[in-house]
């Protein structure tokens, strides 16, 4: 997996596929697991959603965060097409878990 980041905004190549991690997921991230650590969240968030994409379809993902609902969305761009799909992101006891919604 390639990896660029600046501040609050990460990026990676995974299968092929550009995945960017939105501003708005990394200060959630980071707002949980401190400074120090949440890029290596970011990198697991992107592995364990990236299980669930079709990313032979998939060109770019980006992954918003929106704490208030718990939920991860990701915007998933092909050829001309966009679709999304959403995870719920809970952090305990310094894990991440993210589950796949309907």
């Amino acid at each position: 997996m390639h990896s660029t980041d600046t501040a609050h905004h990460v990026s990676f190549e995974h299968g092929g596929v550009h995945f960017v991690v939105m501003p708005e997921l990394c200060f959630w991230i980071e707002a949980q697991v401190g400074t120090a650590y949440w890029f290596q969240y970011a990198e697991a968030i992107v592995n364990e959603t990236s299980s669930t994409i079709d990313l032979c379809r998939a060109e770019q993902v980006e992954l918003y965060g929106v704490p208030l609902t718990g939920r991860v969305y990701a915007k998933i761009f092909d050829a001309g097409s966009i679709w999304q799909q959403e995870w719920d992101l809970q952090f305990t006891e310094g894990m991440a878990w993210v589950s796949r919604r309907g």
